[in-house]
C-alpha cells in the first residue's frame, strides 16, 4: 500500500530533529544544580568526567569511586580487602659481634610501633567503611 502522507512524515521527523537539536543546546547550557541533602541513594555511572571549574567532581569508574579536581587529578577510593601485616618473628633480643643488644632491641621497637601504628590505620579505614 502506498502512504497517502509522505510530506507528513518529514515534516514530523524534522520538528523531532530539531526539537532534539534544540534540547541539546539547552542541556549544555544548564548550570549543574548544588546539592547540600539527600533524601536517598545517588547512582553514578561509570564515566570518565572532564575536571570542573574548581572544586571535585565524583564520578565512578569499573564501579569504584574517584573523584577529579580542577587540576585534573583524580584519586581513586579502593574499597578491597587488605591483611593485617605480619607480626615480627624476630626475637626481642640478639646476640654476637655484629650489633649491640641495645641497638638491635631499639630498632625492632621502632618497628613494631610502626607495624601498631599501621594496623591501627587499617582498623580505622575498616570501622569508616573505606575497605574490607
Amino acid at each position: 500500500m502506498v502512504d497517502k502522507f509522505p510530506a507528513e512524515q518529514q515534516r514530523i521527523v524534522k520538528d523531532l530533529q530539531d526539537t532534539v537539536e534544540r534540547l541539546n543546546t539547552i542541556a549544555r547550557n544548564v548550570t549543574p544544580i548544588k546539592i547540600s541533602k539527600a533524601t536517598g541513594w545517588f547512582d553514578l555511572p561509570d564515566a570518565s568526567p572532564d575536571e570542573p571549574g574548581s572544586g571535585v567532581r565524583l564520578y565512578s569508574s569499573s564501579g569504584k569511586l574517584g573523584v577529579k579536581n580542577a587540576d585534573g587529578e583524580t584519586l581513586s577510593i579502593p574499597i578491597a580487602d587488605v591483611d593485617n601485616p605480619a607480626n615480627f618473628s624476630s626475637p626481642s633480643s640478639q646476640t654476637g659481634d655484629w650489633a649491640s643488644a641495645s641497638a638491635y632491641t631499639q630498632l625492632r621497637a621502632d618497628c613494631a610501633r610502626l607495624h601498631d601504628t599501621l594496623r591501627d590505620l587499617m582498623n580505622a579505614m575498616r570501622s569508616a567503611g573505606l575497605m574490607r
